[in-house]
């Protein structure tokens, strides 16, 4: 019996998990090489707003790419991050709303990922919330949470 596997949400696992086994671990040396940001690339791209000091770009990149390799594994899919951008801090809504606001529907990632300090991020570990893209945007890879997953 072959087992369909939903990418979406692979892939929001996976980031989630990475990042939070970075943050533990703060990578570790062995690991792979890390992608370059920004350019044209196949996959997921994702966008990092960080108001924490926690994580370096370096040990960022390595992470995605982790991720990235993982996935790619489980469904031939893979992730890239676009930019990496620091924020002031303030709601993960907030920074999110104000990064995407000079976005347009050909220039948004499929997904932001922002890492802040705030007491629900760092109480439980992170969370997730929608935001909505800019008007005309269709991202490729929809939320588990609109495909009833």
């Amino acid at each position: 019996m072959t087992r369909k596997v939903n990418t979406a949400a692979v892939l929001y696992r996976l980031v989630f998990l990475s990042l939070a086994a970075a943050l533990v671990s703060r990578c570790g040396s062995s690991s792979p090489s890390a992608p370059t940001t920004g350019g044209p690339q196949d996959g997921f791209e994702v966008s990092v707003l960080s108001s924490s000091q926690a994580v370096s770009s370096s040990e960022l990149l390595r992470v995605i790419s982790r991720a990235s390799t993982i996935l790619n594994g489980k469904t031939g899919e893979t992730m890239f991050v676009g930019e990496i951008i620091e924020t002031q801090g303030g709601s993960v809504s907030a920074q999110t709303h104000v990064y995407l606001q000079d976005k347009t529907a050909e220039t948004a990632p499929d997904g932001v990922l922002v890492l802040s300090e705030d007491s629900t991020a760092t109480l439980f570990g992170g969370y997730s919330t929608k935001v909505p893209g800019p008007n005309g945007f269709l991202n490729k890879y929809p939320s588990p949470s609109r495909l009833g997953g």
